[in-house]
């Protein structure tokens, strides 16, 4: 158990005790705070486990590509910019992807134009700088999300295959 391992600055047992809470019920812990077969595949994705169930339950509603997506957007710093000088800019700029239903499809629409970019701008990372910093992005931030959803990918990869279905 964890109370028993030392730590520094060890956690309350009412933190402890939530996180114990939160792993139920995302299925990863049982009732005896034993480990499921969902708190294995868990386990092995680099990720909050509340976003890596939501990636586990993605693939049982068939939207996997989708969440993936999305998952990874929310794991890093939004690549949006919105400087104090140039708000009304950014605000426009960014309105070409705003979702009028959802936060999460407008990251979604906001993901797919930059692939578009990309396709249509093979091997010219320069050109896509430019595209990111014209549309208030951050072109750091947009890589990170881009290696991001490949390492994600790939560990979901063997996690599928490994993992006995909830």
């Amino acid at each position: 158990p964890l109370g028993e391992f030392p730590l520094p600055d060890p956690p309350s047992s009412r933190l402890i005790n939530e996180g114990y809470k939160t792993l139920r019920e995302i299925g990863a812990l049982d009732r005896h705070k034993k480990m499921t077969d969902v708190g294995r595949s868990l386990a092995r994705l680099p990720l909050d486990p509340r976003l890596g169930r939501m990636l586990l339950e993605a693939e049982h509603e068939h939207c996997l590509p989708e969440l993936l997506v999305i998952v990874a957007g929310l794991s890093i710093m939004d690549p949006r910019e919105r400087p104090a000088d140039y708000a009304t800019q950014a605000d426009q700029a960014h309105a070409q992807w705003k979702h009028e239903d959802s936060d999460f499809l407008s990251m979604l629409t906001l993901w797919r134009a930059t692939l578009e970019f990309k396709e249509r701008n093979t091997l010219r990372r320069n050109q896509l700088r430019k595209w990111c910093s014209k549309n208030y992005i951050n072109f750091l931030r947009m890589v990170e999300w881009h290696n991001l959803v490949q390492d994600l990918g790939a560990a979901l990869q063997e996690t599928m295959r490994w993992r006995i279905p909830a």
